[in-house]
């Protein structure tokens, strides 16, 4: 229901409302006894600020430290509730009403070993979330049963449209069109593919050099015509391999700062058995940075379709991580004799092979690995193919179909 709420005075640590001709503002709001809930977006209307500023403000609490230090310091589950209490007090409900959310806990993982005790103490769900959870959870002893372990990803796509406010009915629509190979409305293609287009226009020390030399060397990789990792470009090392590299690899992969596209020498069910150590392709885990250390602020290049620039790399990965998203380990294939396939997933479902060819061009037929794939009469003889591009093609060939790119929320 909708609930006054008056202006804190110009000394208040708040954000000043604006009021009404009654002095008053007014605005939908959770009330739980004395606490009012607002969300991020019912701050920014109450307040008539950016989000984005309210957010800030939020964060400018956190580094001033008015927050209870007793909190990150707890070396036992009662201390920690102990130091909740003290700040919280009578806000704190139960295990069915409170959630205590630990954001960046790879910097206190000591608060990872209390899980246990908090889980067992049973009084409030407790969520711990971090950035480089992958590389912490492999240093941190957690008893097993502790925690439940779920990892993140960046939006897949169709998260992207539900956050949009595009309706079940769209996605649902788009999804037949998908299984069933049928065009899509003229209308609803031009204003996904700019939902798209909008998502991909987005924005350990003794290791530190070499990381950052391979992790800047992604984009470089991907430009070539041969867009593998070159290991002697690492260090300038004629004989450099992936084993010597391979801790700082791992980092990158487990941190998910990176996505690991590895090769196959035989295109067959399952991948990992013909997979090779030796040849991979290391993909940005978002889509985002790489538009960003592509093109800056300049993001027409990706909207308008510019065709003076090359948008391979930023289609693959587009792919890559959606695929990641979906819980898909990719491979590439690329031989001589056939050519190169940009993706390989498996299909548990069929128990094959399933290949995946990405164009960004306006030419989505200049393709020649793919086809030989899915030839009945090829020794592969896959059962389907895809081919995804940037227009409002739906065809089946055979056993290669051709989608707009965004489809890839499907696969």
């Amino acid at each position: 229901s909708a609930s006054e709420i008056h202006r804190r005075s110009p000394n208040s640590r708040f954000l000043e409302a604006p009021s009404t001709e009654d002095g008053q503002t007014k605005v939908d709001v959770k009330f739980d006894n004395d606490t009012v809930w607002l969300s991020l977006d019912q701050m920014a209307e109450l307040f008539q600020h950016d989000s984005r500023a309210i957010g800030k403000h939020v964060c400018d609490i956190f580094n001033e430290e008015e927050l209870a230090k007793g909190s990150v310091s707890a070396k036992s589950a009662r201390d920690f509730h102990l130091a909740l209490s003290s700040k919280y007090g009578n806000m704190l409900g139960n295990v069915k009403d409170t959630l205590v959310f630990l954001d960046d806990v790879q910097f206190y993982p000591h608060l990872l070993t209390l899980l246990k005790d908090l889980k067992k103490n049973g009084r409030f769900r407790c969520i711990a979330s971090g950035s480089l959870l992958g590389i912490t959870l492999k240093h941190v002893f957690i008893p097993m049963g502790s925690i439940d372990e779920v990892k993140m990803f960046p939006l897949d796509f169709e998260e992207f449209l539900w956050a949009n406010g595009v309706g079940d009915d769209v996605v649902a629509y788009l999804r037949d069109c998908f299984e069933n190979i049928k065009e899509v409305n003229g209308t609803i293609h031009e204003q996904i593919f700019r939902y798209y287009k909008d998502d991909c226009s987005r924005y350990d020390l003794q290791y530190k050099l070499m990381i950052s030399r391979i992790y800047d060397g992604l984009i470089s990789n991907m430009q070539n015509k041969v867009n593998r990792v070159q290991f002697k470009k690492v260090e300038g090392l004629s004989n450099a391999n992936v084993e010597r590299y391979a801790d700082e690899f791992d980092y990158l992969v487990s941190s998910g700062i990176s996505i690991s596209v590895r090769a196959v020498s035989n295109p067959v069910f399952p991948l990992s058995q013909s997979s090779s150590k030796d040849l991979l392709k290391l993909y940005y885990d978002d889509v985002g940075l790489l538009t960003n250390l592509l093109f800056k602020n300049n993001i027409g290049a990706i909207l308008n379709n510019d065709k003076g620039l090359n948008l391979g790399s930023v289609y693959e990965t587009a792919v890559a991580t959606e695929l990641a998203a979906h819980g898909h380990d990719a491979y590439y294939f690329d031989s001589k004799k056939t050519g190169e396939v940009d993706f390989l997933i498996n299909d548990y479902n069929r128990l094959c092979v399933l290949p995946i060819e990405v164009k960004s061009g306006n030419d989505q037929n200049n393709f020649r690995a793919i086809p030989k794939l899915v030839d009945d009469a090829s020794r592969y003889r896959m059962p389907i193919g895809y081919v995804f591009g940037n227009k409002n093609v739906l065809l089946r060939q055979g056993n290669l179909i051709t989608l707009p790119i965004y489809m890839i929320m499907f696969v």
